[in-house]
């Protein structure tokens, strides 16, 4: 019984490895390869890649400089296995280098015992894989060719050649690039950034009073710093607040002997204070406090006309 289900094993094995073969015997195209077309960009332009089978031809010693030259026709063969005169269509052929009329060409004993053939896909080609037939009209004195006996209307096995469109390098280099940094930055903002970057987390808003009585409330929840200046010239830039955090300006003119920089500080509810140089003013403490700064808040004086603003924040 056990030999009998080896016998059987060994048969199944057997079909199978004789389909296989028969599978891979049926094509029997030749690879003339594969051409990666892709759209100009920039200064990165295509440049167009010839693909390239030998042809080895042999005449008869009568045919030697007796006979007229022999035709060839390259033909497109479908997905069904037809024929169809429409090759020129995909491609451009040449013989030798030489660009040839109508994917046809001829060649005589002068040609020598090989001749390259050249396959140019045109830029509006779908990409596909292709195959082609090589056909000849009439054998002339032509004895062989690649190994195969020169009788009229012969058919040279199909050459296969695939089109691919892709991207152009530059662009896709530059895509990735891009792709790269965007990551990178989106890494920095949603999770980096507040990790090294300290803002004002504890106090909402800041508010200052003028000496002329003026309210200012400036809104600070998320800020990296806040600059009280006198000079409209310095502003924010969306740049730098994207990758930093957001720095807000308060322009008044009582701010114009020097700039005071409000920061965050290690301690929750308080936020730190400074002006360069420290001499500019007189600040009577250098931070504020949500609750000890609550009711008389901290007064900056101006020294030289004795001006005051008074500071808080909540």
């Amino acid at each position: 019984m056990s030999s009998q289900r080896n016998n059987i094993w060994i048969v199944c094995l057997a079909a199978i490895a004789c389909l296989c073969s028969c599978d891979k015997g049926d094509d029997k195209s030749v690879s003339w390869g594969t051409v990666d077309y892709y759209d100009d960009f920039w200064f990165c332009k295509y440049e167009p890649v010839t693909l390239t089978q030998t042809l080895a031809i042999e005449y008869n010693e009568d045919a030697q400089g007796s006979v007229a030259p022999t035709k060839f026709k390259l033909q497109r063969m479908t997905k069904e296995g037809t024929t169809e005169d429409d090759a020129h269509r995909y491609v451009a052929l040449s013989k030798n280098g030489e660009p040839q009329q109508d994917c046809t060409f001829a060649i005589s004993p002068d040609d020598g015992e090989e001749v390259e053939i050249g396959l140019l896909f045109h830029d509006d080609a779908p990409e596909d894989t292709y195959k082609f037939i090589l056909t000849l009209s009439n054998a002339g004195g032509l004895d062989r060719i690649n190994d195969s006996e020169a009788i009229g209307n012969l058919q040279i096995d199909a050459w296969q050649a695939r089109k691919n469109d892709v991207c152009n390098p530059l662009a896709q280099g530059l895509l990735i690039a891009g792709s790269v940094i965007a990551a990178l930055i989106l890494l920095w903002v949603w999770l980096l950034r507040n990790r090294f970057i300290t803002v004002f987390q504890g106090c909402v808003s800041l508010h200052i009073i003028y000496p002329d009585g003026r309210a200012k409330p400036i809104k600070i929840k998320g800020v990296k710093r806040v600059i009280l200046t006198a000079d409209r010239r310095k502003k924010s830039n969306w740049i730098k607040n994207l990758f930093t955090r957001t720095t807000v300006y308060e322009y008044d003119a009582f701010w114009q002997a020097a700039d005071v920089v409000i920061k965050p500080s290690s301690r929750s509810g308080r936020v730190a204070l400074h002006s360069t140089p420290n001499t500019a003013y007189n600040i009577n403490s250098n931070f504020i406090d949500r609750v000890q700064h609550a009711q008389d808040g901290v007064t900056v004086s101006n020294p030289t006309d004795g001006s005051t603003a008074t500071l808080r924040v909540q």
